[in-house]
């Protein structure tokens, strides 16, 4: 039995998993701001879980930067009493066993590339916009190397020069910072949503820049409310991109609130392997 987790900065999704090919319902709970608190928690599933069969092992996604070791989170806005807390460790002495650590952006983008909207390409970039912005490069199935991280929500876009994070224009945290309302109060029709899908396009243009994928697999509350038009997005995105020949395919996201645990069992598949 494998433990997959998908630790967010709002939500914690955690399950298991016999066979790595399909997973148990999973139980979702608020994200504990306190670390210990989390590590409680987490223990809390594992003791549940080892009373119907052994863990051998745990792979959880969680809001961040991780360590170049994968051992820790080096720097977490949402979660920022769990930075530095040595998490790997906790959990292998807990378990006696392997436990690995991603970033959960990350998992969901592989979620995405193995099972979901990604499904039969071998370059994928998943980006989120959600409470904040994130995104991943998926290559051939496998998260593809970087030093830290992947943070497309932190490219700078200039306007009226000032500087401003595309995370701060168009994450479901910036909107309501410049509009004093959630956005799931703002109705379809307003503005504010043909502003933000500009500025969606200008990061995603320079993301698919970079990262030169064959799909682009949108995700996050903002991006399902569908008060973000993807066709809107899309077409803007091929009015901007004059450097390649053709836009990627443009997709939305297909599993729900679950890719990073689809992710995740995808993960443990390349250490076993």
């Amino acid at each position: 039995m494998y433990i997959i987790g998908d630790i967010g900065g709002t939500n914690s999704r955690l399950s298991f998993t016999n066979d790595l090919i399909k997973f148990e319902s999973p139980t979702v709970q608020s994200t504990p701001k306190e670390y210990s608190e989390g590590l409680s928690m987490i223990k809390s599933y594992i003791d549940k879980c080892n009373s119907i069969s052994k863990v051998n092992g745990i792979c959880i996604g969680v809001s961040g930067i991780i360590s170049e070791e994968k051992s820790h989170l080096v720097r977490s806005p949402h979660l920022p009493n769990w930075e530095k807390k040595q998490l790997q460790s906790d959990l292998q002495s807990y378990i006696n066993g392997d436990v690995f650590l991603e970033n959960d952006t990350a998992l969901v983008g592989l979620g995405e590339a193995v099972f979901g909207a990604g499904k039969g390409y071998d370059l994928v970039a998943y980006v989120t916009i959600s409470t904040g912005v994130g995104g991943a490069r998926i290559n051939n199935q496998k998260i593809d190397d970087k030093y830290f991280g992947f943070e497309p929500g932190h490219q700078l876009i200039s306007i009226n020069d000032e500087l401003f994070s595309l995370e701060q224009l168009v994450s479901g945290t910036g909107i309501q910072e410049r509009t004093g309302k959630n956005p799931l109060d703002i109705k379809p029709d307003d503005a504010i949503w043909e502003e933000v899908a500009k500025f969606s396009a200008i990061g995603l243009h320079n993301t698919i820049l970079h990262w030169s994928p064959k799909v682009l697999v949108l995700g996050g509350g903002v991006i399902l409310s569908d008060k973000l038009q993807i066709n809107k997005i899309k077409q803007m995105i091929q009015e901007l991109l004059v450097v390649f020949p053709e836009i990627p395919d443009i997709k939305k996201a297909e599993l729900a609130d679950f890719g990073g645990l689809y992710g995740a069992m995808e993960h443990i598949k390349t250490f076993l392997s």
